[in-house]
């Protein structure tokens, strides 16, 4: 276990409970508004922020997250493309969708996500994310 601060530069304990999140919301406001919640809880650390689904892969790929909390709405095709193709690069990782409410093909449903209206996510998408990556932890592998 080490002490390092996290993405927001809060101080975090780094071990074996730590959920490692990549966030990825293209409104810088509200981009940092989430950082700031998730950052707030002991356990959450925020190791990549990200504006698109592109650059979401990629991380994905490159840091290997526990979760990823997605705007359902991010360019280019939404938080469901953008999910699905974070699932195939790393498949046990867990999703958390933030959906402002204007809806449309941006936040299609997709199974084993949780979704957030944007006017409860900033209070509640930590212990969503904790709660989720938990949940995934605890269960059995299927192979």
């Amino acid at each position: 276990m080490s002490d390092a601060p996290g993405f927001a530069g809060v101080a975090r304990r780094w071990g074996p409970d730590t959920v490692r999140v990549v966030l990825a919301e293209e409104a810088p406001l509200l981009r940092r508004q989430l950082l700031l919640a998730l950052e707030s809880h002991p356990r959450v650390v925020v190791v990549v922020e990200v504006a698109d689904a592109e650059a979401l892969v990629g991380v994905v790929v490159q840091e290997t997250p526990d979760a990823v909390v997605v705007s359902a709405h991010l360019p280019p095709e939404g938080s469901g493309a953008a999910v699905v193709a974070a699932r195939r690069a790393h498949p046990p990782i867990a999703a958390v969708v933030v959906d402002g409410g204007a809806g449309g093909a941006g936040s299609l449903p997709v199974p084993g996500v949780v979704h957030l209206s944007l006017d409860v996510a900033v209070t509640e998408v930590a212990a969503a994310v904790v709660r989720l990556v938990d949940a995934r932890r605890n269960r059995p592998q299927q192979a």
